[in-house]
């Protein structure tokens, strides 16, 4: 049975052997040792980059992959009926679909501005909202409302919403139509509706503290719109179907308000999530989920059970653990995880990845989507591609110091030719520095999303290497042809190709600027994710034809290190 863990020992330590081994061929042809003391830049280069090593893993958890998205939900008004969606943009106040914020309405008393939730209301899960066209649609048997939301911001009547704790959030009133509407609805007089928009006061968020977890968090204050406590809720399906085997009545996830539900893990798996990935978003993991009776209303008859389920049967099994945790918290058991944003991106089915607590365990893996990656990892191409990767990045960085160190006062190379050198080495430097952390967190999921760095990396930080690896790329191209011009003309080098220099520079930042350019669009790996929505069988195959094309270009790039190697050597021979 093929498990992908830390106790998959062949491939972690050879993988670490093997990073380590080509960092240092990197960095040590850079120090100019003397024959006494040969030994000595290795040593320091050694210690150096173990130090840094050793940091950079004691510092970020490794990811796993934790199962798939299997639906994503926005809820529009609080406490009214969530709409499926096949994308969402993950901000920093929660979840946008089109014109659709999540919570960004919210229901109170006209009077004293106390907020109405389905736990007072239960009839509210079944009003149906829809944000189009500027307009908000709320419909309940036969009957509707529209909100024309400019002129709601137009008319700029603030006014304060009173929410748990007494916490104040400021919104506008979105009019006398849609207040008699929710007021009939409801039976309760003086109902009105505001709207949050950015800039107003709020008091509502997650505030994270020692206790928020049964292991250390970062601190960090997230704020929200109208939205309970963070601005995600991340649920497993799995969790759900576990909780049904103790149920008589099964139940739905409606009931729980998850805003991103996770197929294909193991059950309870989120207890010991730290930070979620989901293609180019990362979410930081808060808190438990802490459950109130909005989970025993039925979704379709907005009433509650008179049996108090599932919250009765949860707080069986599923109550925090003695501590500050319990303290808190009480009766009140757990479901779910909240979370804020760490990188804002665009979200849709796709394939996930957690940093989790006790990576060491190796059932925090489900089997099958151990079986289903390690089909991908294993494939001959897959490894081919990562060897001649690395035979290219040396190859390349040796080349630099041989035509820089050799040939620096025997060739007659233009002054931005030089400097053009010095920055392919700095940027092979940064490329292979880059490549070996991210082959340390044993990321080697790089096709799922484009590069495995930006899975931790800054995104600043990501950027500005990515830019560098495109420009090294197309920085060994163009050496290639000043090379072949000064082997050709090389008695007529100096007089006609003095501008050669200046030429290839244009060049070069011109394909930079389109390989940035390209580098926006979405990857194959992005498409072949989203239609499958899940690491399939079928996937292994047609990632296949994608690494046979990004091993024929390494092939390539790797002659033309070569070649341009031996149109060197013969350059000094002449």
């Amino acid at each position: 049975m093929v498990k992908y863990g830390p106790k998959d020992t062949r491939n972690s330590a050879s993988l670490r052997r093997c990073t380590m081994a080509r960092i240092l061929l990197i960095v040590t042809p850079i120090q100019h040792s003397t024959e006494n003391d040969t030994n000595i830049p290795m040593k320091r280069t050694s210690k150096g980059v173990r130090y840094l090593v050793n940091y950079i893993r004691d510092c970020r958890p490794p990811l796993i992959p934790i199962g798939t998205v299997k639906a994503l939900y926005v809820y529009p008004v609080k406490s009214c009926k969530g709409t499926s969606v096949f994308s969402m943009y993950c901000g920093e106040m929660g979840p946008v679909s089109g014109e659709m914020h999540d919570r960004q309405f919210i229901v109170v008393n006209g009077k004293t501005g106390l907020f109405y939730t389905g736990r007072q209301k239960p009839r509210m899960v079944l009003i149906d909202c829809e944000v189009h066209d500027g307009l908000l649609t709320m419909a309940l048997d036969g009957r509707s409302v529209r909100v024309n939301l400019d002129e709601v911001v137009k008319r700029k009547e603030v006014k304060t919403a009173r929410l748990f704790h007494n916490e104040r959030s400021d919104g506008l009133d979105c009019g006398d139509d849609v207040a008699a509407f929710l007021s009939d609805v409801l039976q309760e007089p003086d109902t009105r509706l505001l709207m949050y928009v950015k800039g107003l006061y709020t008091e509502r968020g997650c505030k994270t503290t020692r206790t928020s977890w049964n292991t250390e968090v970062s601190r960090r204050n997230d704020k929200t719109a109208f939205a309970d406590d963070a601005p995600f809720m991340i649920m497993s399906q799995t969790s759900l179907e576990k909780l049904n085997e103790k149920l008589s009545d099964k139940v739905t996830i409606e009931r729980f308000r998850p805003v991103i539900l996770v197929d294909q893990s193991t059950d309870w798996d989120e207890d010991k999530w730290l930070s979620v990935h989901i293609g180019d978003t990362a979410l930081q993991c808060l808190k438990p989920c802490f459950r109130c009776v909005m989970t025993t209303i039925h979704p379709t008859s907005g009433t509650m059970d008179p049996s108090v389920e599932p919250l009765r049967t949860l707080r069986s099994f599923r109550l925090a653990p003695e501590g500050p945790l319990r303290d808190e918290h009480k009766e009140s058991p757990m479901f779910g995880v909240d979370a804020g944003v760490i990188t804002p991106f665009l979200v849709k089915g796709s394939f996930m990845a957690a940093a989790v607590e006790n990576y060491s365990d190796p059932d925090t893996v489900p089997i099958e989507m151990c079986l289903k990656v390690a089909s991908i990892l294993r494939n001959p191409l897959y490894r081919a591609f990562q060897i001649i990767n690395l035979l290219e990045s040396v190859a390349a960085v040796i080349l630099i110091v041989f035509v820089v160190s050799r040939h620096r006062r025997k060739l007659p190379i233009h002054k931005n030719i030089e400097i053009l050198l010095t920055t392919l080495f700095l940027a092979c430097l940064c490329h292979a520095v880059t490549y070996t952390v991210a082959k340390i967190y044993q990321l080697q999921l790089s096709f799922f999303t484009e590069n495995p760095c930006h899975l931790f990396l800054p995104q600043a930080f990501y950027i500005i290497t990515h830019t560098l690896i495109s420009y090294s790329n197309h920085m060994q191209v163009v050496m290639v042809v000043e090379r072949i011009v000064a082997t050709v003309w090389v008695d007529t080098y100096e007089k006609q190709c003095r501008a050669l220099g200046a030429v290839l520079l244009i060049i070069l930042l011109l394909l930079t600027a389109l390989e940035t350019v390209g580098s926006i669009g979405d990857n194959f790996a992005e498409v072949l994710m989203t239609n499958s929505l899940m690491v399939t069988d079928s996937t292994a195959s047609d990632v296949t034809a994608a690494f046979a094309v990004i091993f024929v270009i390494c092939c390539v790039t790797l002659l033309i290190n070569i070649s341009q190697y031996c149109f060197n050597l013969h350059r000094k021979k002449r």
